[in-house]
Parts: structure tokens; sequence; C-alpha cells
């Protein structure tokens, strides 16, 4: 090696060293010379010179290290939570008498049915706060903006009028693990998933069912081995979670929330093992989507509507308070034969808006801001306001199209209110009812600001009538209104065979009509519109032919 090439490298190493031991120097000064309280602030400066402020590098550090205290806090907070959410599962095995892999299935304690469903394993502790009926808050109908909280209580005391109560529903828990272990791996088909859990349909019984069990590699695994606890302690958490679901729907029983037909809860829960793992059994639903809610008729929406106001309703004076739906979406509901049902408890709960001022009860609607009032530090009624704003944007947003002509004004009106957050669950509730109840018993058709003016306003064509007639897969067309969306046929329903002849008589290609024996929900008659002639009838026992006469 050359002498110049060894005083290059000596002159590089001795700069390296010195630039070290400067930044070495400079940390530790900055560590330890002057150094300032976390909350001292400029005005504290200017009145004493020998005191400064922190520098950028020495929050930085702090800040770090605070972050490394309060993880270190997080993940024993954690582990504890671990350990008390074994606790609870051995109590429940220990009242439940015998091994969960045998055991029958039985109703949930009481006491864990208040546990409260959150959306993440790190919220497993939180609880449902009991409230006694004496405090529940009491939905309003009529609180506009600007109504003082004396006002609020006066519109609270007229709203006396109740929705029937269901005193039918029993929890009858008919499966238990030895059923729910009888069932095929490759039987089970995957229909879905979520942040927690994952959702499989089967069959006992020879009926469909939804197997509902803990993700193992699911989001919500992944942020709690984020904190630092192993794969098996979250997993715990996750099927401590689909437990504290189990409880609160056997809770909460209504006919438009999912029922709890059986579950298994595992005497030692195995992340490897599948049949060791907490499995929930409820009704098998049929999806929503926004699209097959545009396919729906009319009068589907309607009962779709009318099934959520009563569940929104319901949740605004549940046994366990006033609870709200954060995560507002089709996916959280399914249809169980043709009524809707909410399936999803994750983001379902009783949390309460904290508030100083009205201000801070804020709720914005679609082209207004409503300012709901603030009690003892709540503000009332924010959960039910929510829900039914919520439901407007996709459930109520719909329900004006292809509505009777007569109902038109009631409908769009309940609707507008819905959309701008100024009606809670139960004026919703009522007026749907009203609904339902003029458009079930035909009085629509005679529903005007004239009471006298007829509904009537076809062309009078007279018509015929066959008994026993029908005329099958013949003169068929397609019309909007069909329940059968895209389908050959307008299919239509009518409250008698005025209507009957009012609808054919408003169709420009019709000119017969099947009156069937087949009754919707609102106990309306199916009827399906023919065009042209030449058809030949066929005998068909409770079916009725009408054909225009020329």
């Amino acid at each position: 090696m050359t002498r110049p090439v060894c005083v290059k490298r000596a002159i590089l190493g001795t700069a390296t060293a010195a630039f070290a031991l400067w930044i070495i120097g400079a940390a530790f000064l900055l560590l330890n010379e002057g150094r300032s309280r976390p909350d001292v602030t400029s005005d504290d400066t200017a009145g004493n010179p020998s005191v400064r402020l922190l520098s950028p590098v020495e929050k930085r550090l702090t800040h770090l290290a605070n972050l490394v205290s309060e993880l270190r806090q997080e993940i024993g907070y954690r582990r504890r939570r671990v350990a008390e959410s074994d606790e609870q599962l051995a109590r429940l095995q220990a009242q439940l008498d015998g091994p969960f892999t045998d055991a029958p299935a039985v109703p949930v304690p009481r006491h864990l049915a208040e546990l409260n469903s959150k959306r993440h394993l790190m919220d497993v502790h939180n609880m449902l706060d009991p409230v006694s009926p004496a405090t529940k808050e009491k939905t309003t109908s009529s609180l506009q903006r600007g109504e003082t909280d004396k006002e609020a209580q006066i519109h609270t005391a007229r709203e006396t009028e109740q929705p029937p109560k269901d005193t039918t529903l029993t929890p009858e828990l008919v499966y238990g693990c030895k059923e729910i272990a009888s069932i095929p791996l490759s039987d089970r088909e995957l229909v879905g998933f979520g942040y927690t859990k994952r959702v499989q349909k089967a069959f006992l019984g020879g009926k469909p069912v939804a197997l509902k069990t803990p993700l193992s590699n699911g989001p919500d695994m992944t942020q709690c081995v984020g904190y630092g606890m192993s794969k098996e302690e979250c997993f715990t958490l996750a099927n401590f979670k689909v437990l504290k679901e189990i409880a609160l729907l056997q809770q909460l029983q209504h006919p438009n929330i999912i029922k709890v037909l059986g579950f298994c809860l595992p005497g030692k829960i195995d992340i490897n093992d599948s049949s060791r793992t907490t499995t929930m059994v409820t009704e098998y639903g049929h999806p929503i989507t926004f699209l097959e809610l545009l396919k729906m008729s009319w009068e589907d929406r309607l009962r779709i509507s009318l099934g959520v106001s009563r569940l929104m309703y319901y949740l605004s004076n549940s046994s366990v308070g006033s609870l709200g739906i954060h995560d507002f979406k089709p996916s959280q509901f399914v249809t169980v034969d043709g009524e809707i049902k909410l399936v999803d408890l994750d983001d379902v709960d009783d949390k309460p808006v904290t508030c100083r001022t009205p201000v801070d009860c804020a709720l914005l609607g679609s082209s207004s801001t409503v300012y709901l009032p603030c009690v003892d530090g709540k503000c009332l009624y924010y959960s039910d306001r929510r829900n039914v704003y919520s439901a407007y944007k996709i459930f109520f947003t719909l329900l004006p199209f292809e509505t009777p002509s007569s109902l038109r004004v009631m409908v769009t009106d309940l609707v507008n209110k819905t959309g701008e957050a100024l009606v809670g669950s139960q004026e919703t509730y009522q007026q749907l009812e009203r609904i339902l109840q003029l458009y079930r018993s035909g009085t629509y058709l005679n529903y005007a600001e004239d009471e006298n003016q007829s509904f009537y306003t076809g062309t009078g064509n007279e018509y015929d009538v066959l008994v026993d007639t029908d005329l099958p897969h013949q003169g068929d067309f397609w019309c909007t209104a069909s329940l059968q969306m895209g389908g050959p046929s307008c299919v239509l329903t009518a409250f008698d065979e005025n209507e009957a002849k009012h609808l054919c008589d408003q169709e420009d290609q019709c000119t017969a009509f099947v009156m069937t024996s087949e009754k919707t929900w609102t106990e309306r008659t199916v009827i399906y519109l023919k065009r042209g002639t030449g058809h030949q009838p066929v005998h068909s026992p409770g079916n009725m032919l009408y054909y225009q006469l020329t």
C-alpha cells in the first residue's frame, strides 16, 4: 500500500471519529443541560430566562419514551384481559354443569348477556351499563331544531302509542355441540367473513342454518397480535367475543333480529383445531344488497322499511338501554322468509354521546343540521335519530318509487323527515304502520283530500268473468311495476276486482287479467295481466279470468 493512500485513509478515519464524538456530545448536552418540563409554555420562558422550551429532538425522544411505556402497559393490560376472559369462560362452564363438548344447548346466563359486543378484540372489556326503566331515554317524534328540554319532555309524554310486543318469542336452543360436530367440514359452505368472524352455511334437521365461528387469521387477529400478544391469546379473545354475541342475542329477542338456534362452547380453545372453537348456530338468511332493494316491488320495500322501523324502535327501548348501530349497511341485514333481520351485533352498543351544550349534539341531515337537547351531559335521542337517518340512506330513500298515487304525499313527507333527521323511530314506525293499514284495508283507494273522490280513473271498460279459469303462459307481457323483475309476466297485486280492473285499464297492452288464489304478506291478491285474443283458457280451480268486452 502506498504512503499517500495510507495518509488519506488516516485522515478519513480521524474525521469520522471526530464527527461521531461531536454527535454523542451534542446529544448528551441536549438531554442533560437545561432540560425543561414537558408542560413548559412560552409564557413561562418569558418570565424566567433560565427556563427554556424543549428542542425538537428532545420532544421526539420524550414522545418515544412515553410510547414505549404506554405500549408496555397496554400489553400487560391485554394479558390480564385474556386471563379474565378465561376465568369467565370457566365460570360459564361450571354453570352449564359438564364439559362443553357434550353439554346440551342451554340459555346463556343473564349476567353475561349484559356484555357489550364491540367491533375490535381490544374492546372486549367494555360493558353495557345497566339502565333502569326510569332513566331510559324515550324517543320523541316531534323534536324540532331549537326546541327546549321542557318542550321535548312534553312531546315525549304525548307519545304513548307503543308497537305490539311479540309475546310468542321464546328461546328454544335445539342445537348443541353434538349436533354441530355431526356436520362434516365438506358440508359447510363459506358464505362470508368479516372483521372477527366467518359465516358458513350448513343444514341441520333438513333446514339451512348459519354457523358463526371466530376467524383465526382475520383483521382483528392481526391487530391484536400487533400489540405484542400471542396468537393463542388473541384467539381466546376472539372466541370470547362470539360468546358475548351469543349472550346479547339471547337477551335481544325480536322478530327483526336473527334468532339463535344453538351454540357450542369448547372446554379448551385450540387455534389449530376447528372443533375446539366457539360456534353459534342461527337462522340462515339471504343477503341484502342495494341492487336487490331496487328489484323489489313497492309492497316488498314497504315490508323491509316497516321491519327496519320496528327494529329501531325496539333498540331505542331495549332492556339494556338505547342502542345505536354504528356501521349501518346492507351487509348487516338478511331476509328470512321475506322478513328483514339484523344479523351482526358487532357495531351495536349503548354508548351515549356526551355534551356540554346542544351544539355538541348536532346531527347532520341531508341538507340541514338538527340540534338535539343536551341533558345531564348526554345528547338526548341521539342514537335513535342517527339510526333513523342511517336507515333512510339505505332503505327509506327507495320507498317513494312506485308508491300508489293516493299514498305518495304521505310516504314522501315521512321519507323527507327521516332524511333530515327530524323524526325518531317511534314516529317513523307509527307512520309506516298507518300507511300499511291504509294499503292493506283498501282504504287508500279512496284516500284523497276529497274523500268523495273515487280512486278509479280508468277507461271504464266492461269485463266478463270465467270462474276456475286461467291462461298459463299465454298472453304474458312485462310491465315496470311487476313483482317479477325482468320476468316475462306482468304480476301485480290488487285489493279487489275493482282495483284489478283499474290496473288493467292503465296498461295499454292489457285486455284481460287472472285473479289467482295466491296472497301476499298484506293479504292482497296476486293478479296476472294478459294481452291479445285467441287464447285457450284452461280449467284452474281457485283462479278467475276477467276479459274485456269489446
